[in-house]
């Protein structure tokens, strides 16, 4: 009898707002804004997550030490493999990417769009080819990136 997944979320108040962690299996799997319940983490995945997160938001930029899921299509798992190689504080146009992985610029900029797990698969530091900002479709949009890329730029 094959189980149903097991499935988990923690919610923590974060310098960019809340954020919701969720689990499934053991392996991160989504990480979302604006939820605003709190509770404790419910497993060993999600309490190294929040700390790493907590970590994160301090200056520590370290390995991950907690297993990721990352649900989506071919094409966008390998950009998603690429926006883990970027370094904290540095940054890549959605140009010089979509070179390195043999496409397009908008494709690269869909993939980063549909990312599940922002902060922890950077996909804030891809940027237009000519230094602006680009778009961000996590919490307050630009505004948000902007921090993330400043605060990594502070730190690093």
């Amino acid at each position: 009898m094959k189980m149903p997944p097991r499935r988990a979320d923690f919610t923590f108040f974060s310098p960019v707002g809340f954020l919701s962690v969720s689990e499934k299996n053991g392996e991160i799997s989504a990480i979302r804004w604006g939820e605003q319940s709190k509770k404790a983490p419910a497993s060993k995945s999600l309490a190294k997550a929040h700390k790493w997160l907590m970590g994160y938001f301090r200056g520590e930029f370290r390995p991950l030490c907690f297993p990721i899921k990352l649900s989506g299509t071919d094409f966008q798992q390998r950009v998603w493999k690429a926006l883990l190689q970027i370094p904290p504080g540095e940054t890549i146009s959605y140009g010089k990417l979509a070179q390195n992985l043999g496409t397009s610029p908008r494709a690269v900029g869909n993939a980063c769009g549909a990312n599940p797990i922002p902060i922890i698969v950077p996909c804030h530091r891809v940027i237009s080819s000519n230094g602006s900002i680009g778009g961000y479709s996590g919490g307050q949009g630009i505004k948000t990136k902007r921090k993330l890329i400043i605060h990594e730029d502070y730190y690093s």
